[in-house]
């Protein structure tokens, strides 16, 4: 009972720092790169693993936040990212790094070229 209660309070913890979804696409539905309260900075760092035996390629869409009935930017697509077999690729801050946006936020899809699974996750 001790250890159930125990796994309950690490996922509760644990889990919602992460977002993760395996398919030949996901949504992560909030990233970020913007200024924060009190000197605190708020970044989305995506994380792509290939579970497969080729490798694979991926592109990432950035939606817009949509504030007062208007995007805040335009829609943008990145290049193609190669994953390899059994790897994985991790953009940190994802926004500035892959689409050179700051001060910026909205969602991204992952979408695999190949059709291939992809595990995506986001911190």
């Amino acid at each position: 009972m001790r250890t159930l209660l125990l796994s309950w309070v690490i996922l509760g913890v644990v889990a919602p720092v992460f977002g993760q979804g395996i398919g030949p696409g996901a949504t992560v539905p909030a990233v970020a790169n913007l200024p924060g309260v009190g000197g605190s900075f708020w970044r989305s760092d995506l994380n792509v693993q290939n579970p497969g035996e080729t490798a694979a390629s991926f592109r990432v869409l950035l939606f817009p936040e949509i504030r007062g009935g208007q995007p805040q930017f335009e829609a943008m697509t990145s290049d193609s990212i190669a994953v390899p077999a059994r790897g994985q690729v991790v953009l940190s801050n994802v926004v500035q790094t892959v689409f050179g946006l700051t001060d910026v936020k909205g969602a991204v899809s992952v979408i695999s070229e190949g059709g291939n699974p992809l595990v995506v996750g986001s911190r």
